[in-house]
């Protein structure tokens, strides 16, 4: 959620970010101290979906993470307590 707030910031509101930033760009020129994921994405997911990953723009890649990782989280916990109960 933060990295989506902070590409919102750069992109619109500091007017410093390129006009499609993408995930890519963003995470080396913005916050590079994570930008080693980069490598263990190659490490762990074919290379060329890596590397459309990193070519999405920013702006759009973060708000559906931010998303799809609630759904998943919900999912998740909803599951944990179906088994909590279970016992």
């Amino acid at each position: 959620m933060a990295l989506a707030l902070y590409a919102v910031w750069v992109e619109v509101f500091q007017g410093i970010g390129e006009v499609a930033m993408t995930v890519d760009s963003f995470l080396r020129d913005h916050v590079s101290f994570i930008y080693w994921v980069k490598q263990v994405a190659y490490f762990v997911l074919p290379r060329s979906f890596v590397d459309w990953l990193f070519a999405l723009p920013a702006l759009v890649y973060f708000p559906v993470r931010v998303v799809v990782s609630s759904v998943i989280g919900w999912w998740a916990l909803a599951k944990a307590n179906q088994l909590k109960k279970g016992l």
